[in-house]
């Protein structure tokens, strides 16, 4: 599913390393928020074509499409001021996680 690659091109790529610090709350990477609602609605609009018009995220999950279920969890681990974190908990609940900016994207 190439659609999903293009839309998430504009936040760059997903923060790699050995272990397992960034999934558990050991920093963020900050995204420019104009740049996270570009990604958002590029994927709404591929998500409500390939799913009955539905946005319904347990839909996402049901359906079987990796790269899309993988693209929203992403955009979703994104809190409203553009810091990703390495799951969706620390988006939510951002001063549970450290303080840290692995990188600034924006």
């Amino acid at each position: 599913m190439h659609k999903c690659a293009e839309a998430m091109a504009v936040l760059g790529p997903k923060h790699e390393e050995e272990g397992c610090q960034f999934a558990n709350g050991h920093g963020y990477l900050w995204h420019d928020p104009a740049s996270v609602e570009i990604a958002r609605k590029a994927l709404t609009e591929i998500t409500e074509s390939r799913i009955d018009g539905s946005c319904n995220l347990r839909a996402v999950c049901d359906s079987g499409l990796a790269c899309l279920n993988s693209a929203w969890c992403r955009v979703r681990s994104i809190s409203a001021d553009g810091r990703e974190w390495g799951q969706i908990y620390y988006a939510n609940n951002p001063s549970e996680g450290e303080q840290i900016c692995i990188e600034d994207r924006r």
